[in-house]
C-alpha cells in the first residue's frame, strides 16, 4: 500500500489531470515517457483504466435511471428517486445524487467481494517473487471458495447483510458437510476474514464481521484428525536404500540433475523449491556453509524468488559428508553441464535450472523400485526427510532455535510437529523424579502402617 500511495503522488506531480477520456494516443505516449518508471506507469494505467470503469458504471445508471432527468424553465434539473421529487440547479449534482442512491443500494455478492479482494491483494504485490507465491495463493484460496461456499447461500448474499450468525451457520454446515480438519476450518476463516478486510477498507461495511465471531466455541467441535505425524517420516534403513538406489541412477544417468537433487534432500533436508535455484557462489567452502536465500515457485515457468520460505535466509552447515558430495557433483557438471551456475542445471528449463518437481520424480521411481508405500493420506514426500533430520537433531542437540537457522522452520511448528518424542525424552528424568517420590512415600506409609499391626515383627 505504500509503494502504491508514493507511486500515486509520483505521478500526480507529472500528470495531475488524468481524465478518463484520456485518448489512447495521449495514454501511449505518456507510458512511453522516460520520466515515469514502471511502477509509476503501471498505477497510471491502472487508475486510468479504473476511471473508464468507474465512468461506464456512471452512464449506464444513468441511462436505466427512470423517470430520466429532465429540465425545468424555472433553471432547475428534476427527476424521481424512489418516488421523491429531486431537483437540483446543476445537472451534474442531480446525477451525482442519482449514482450515489444506486451504487449505495447495489448489492455486492460475497463472491463479488471475494474475488476483487483476491485481485487487489495479488495486483498491490510488485515484487516478481512475491507475486509469483501470491498467484499460487490465490488459486488455493479458490479452491477453499469453491470447496466450501460454492452452492451454499452465503455465496450470494449482499456483504451488507452478513453478520456474526451467517458466518456461523456457513462454517457449521462446511463443518458438518465436508467433514474439515482443524488446519482447513483455520483457512477458511482467513479466506472470509480477508474479503471483509477489503470490504472495509473500499468502506462498502464499516466493520469486518469475522471479528464479532465468537470462535472458541468452534474448538469444541469434531473435526477430522489429521494423520498421525509419526507416519510421516522414513527409517535410517529406508532413507539408506534409497540413497544407494539414488547413486545408482547418478552413474547410469550423469547428466540428468534430478537424482544429484534428490541425493541433496537425502542430505539436507532442504525444500524441494530451495534446491533447484542453488549456484556454486551460494557454496561458501572457507566459511563452512551453504546459503540458503532462494526459491523456486509458481506452476510453469517457474521463477526464482529471493527469499525462501518463512522469509528466513540460512547457512546449512557444510559436513564432510556433504563436501564430498558436492566434489563428486562439480566434476560430474564439469563433463555433462559446462558453464552452468547451478549445482542442478537444466538447460532445457527456462531458467536453466532443474524443474520444481524434479526430485519428487526421482522419489516416485526409487519409493517403487524399493517397494515403499507412498500414501496420499499424508506427507510423504521428499518433505519428509526434514522430519527425520530435525528430529534427531533436537533429539542430539536439543536447541530449536539453532534448529531454525538450519531448517526453516519457525519455533511454533518445530515444538507442534518435531518435540513430541524428543520433549518426553528430555521430560522422563524429572517426571521420574516424581513417580519416585510418590512411590517411596506409598512405601513409607505401608511400612508405618505394617508397624502398627505387627510390632513385634518389626
Amino acid at each position: 500500500m505504500k509503494n502504491t500511495k508514493a507511486n500515486q503522488n509520483r505521478i500526480s506531480s507529472f500528470a495531475p489531470d488524468i481524465q478518463s477520456n484520456i485518448s489512447n494516443e495521449e495514454l501511449l505516449n505518456i507510458l512511453n515517457s522516460d520520466t515515469l518508471d514502471f511502477e509509476a506507469k503501471e498505477t497510471l494505467l491502472e487508475r486510468v483504466l479504473m476511471k473508464r470503469k468507474e465512468e461506464e458504471q456512471r452512464r449506464k445508471i444513468l441511462e436505466n435511471h427512470k423517470p430520466t432527468i429532465k429540465y425545468l424553465k424555472r433553471g432547475l434539473w428534476y427527476t424521481r428517486i424512489d418516488g421523491q421529487m429531486v431537483r437540483k440547479k446543476e445537472k451534474k449534482d442531480l446525477e451525482d445524487l442519482v449514482v450515489q442512491h444506486y451504487l449505495k443500494n447495489e448489492v455486492i455478492t460475497f463472491k463479488d467481494l471475494f474475488e476483487e479482494a483476491e485481485d487487489y491483494y495479488l495486483n498491490i504485490k510488485t515484487d516478481p517473487g512475491r507475486k509469483k507465491s501470491g498467484e499460487q495463493t490465490r488459486k488455493n484460496h479458490f479452491k477453499q471458495f469453491n470447496r466450501c461456499i460454492t452452492g451454499r447461500p452465503f455465496e450470494l448474499m449482499d456483504i451488507r447483510t452478513i453478520g456474526k450468525k451467517e458466518i456461523m451457520d456457513l462454517m457449521e454446515s462446511v463443518i458438518k458437510d465436508l467433514c474439515l480438519t482443524h488446519k482447513a476450518f483455520v483457512n477458511l476463516k482467513g479466506v472470509i476474514n480477508k474479503a471483509f478486510d477489503y470490504a472495509v477498507l473500499r468502506d462498502f461495511i464499516e466493520i469486518n464481521p469475522v471479528l464479532l465471531v465468537p470462535w472458541k466455541i468452534f474448538n469444541q467441535r469434531d473435526f477430522v484428525r489429521p494423520a498421525d505425524i509419526r507416519m510421516r517420516g522414513y527409517t535410517y534403513e529406508e532413507i539408506g536404500k534409497m540413497l544407494e538406489f539414488t547413486q545408482e541412477l547418478e552413474i547410469q544417468h550423469p547428466a540428468d540433475s534430478r537424482p544429484w537433487a534428490y541425493e541433496f534432500h537425502i542430505l539436507t533436508a532442504e525444500r524441494r523449491g530451495e534446491a533447484p535455484p542453488l549456484e556454486w557462489s551460494d557454496i561458501c567452502w572457507n566459511e563452512g556453509y551453504i546459503y540458503i536465500h532462494k526459491e523456486l515457485v509458481g506452476d510453469y515457468p517457474y521463477f526464482i524468488k529471493d527469499i525462501p520460505k518463512n522469509d528466513s535466509n540460512r547457512n546449512f552447515p557444510l559436513t564432510e559428508e556433504l563436501i564430498e558430495f558436492l566434489k563428486r557433483l562439480k566434476e560430474n557438471n564439469e563433463i555433462y553441464h559446462p558453464g552452468s551456475k547451478f549445482l542442478f542445471p537444466n538447460e532445457k528449463q527456462p531458467l536453466g535450472c532443474m524443474s520444481l518437481g524434479g526430485a519428487y520424480k526421482i522419489h516416485e521411481k526409487v519409493c517403487k523400485a524399493l517397494g515403499i508405500e507412498i500414501s496420499k493420506n499424508f506427507v510423504k514426500g521428499t518433505h519428509a526427510f526434514r522430519r527425520v533430520h530435525e528430529t534427531t537433531f533436537l533429539e542430539e542437540n536439543g536447541s530449536s532455535q539453532i534448529a531454525t537457522t538450519i531448517y526453516g522452520h519457525t519455533e511454533d511448528v518445530i515444538k507442534q510437529n518435531y518435540l513430541l518424542a524428543v520433549n518426553a525424552k528430555l521430560a522422563a528424568p524429572t517426571v521420574s523424579t516424581i513417580q519416585s517420590r510418590i512411590i517411596n512415600e506409598c512405601t513409607r506409609v505401608h511400612k508405618n502402617n505394617r508397624k502398627m499391626k505387627n510390632p513385634e515383627s518389626v
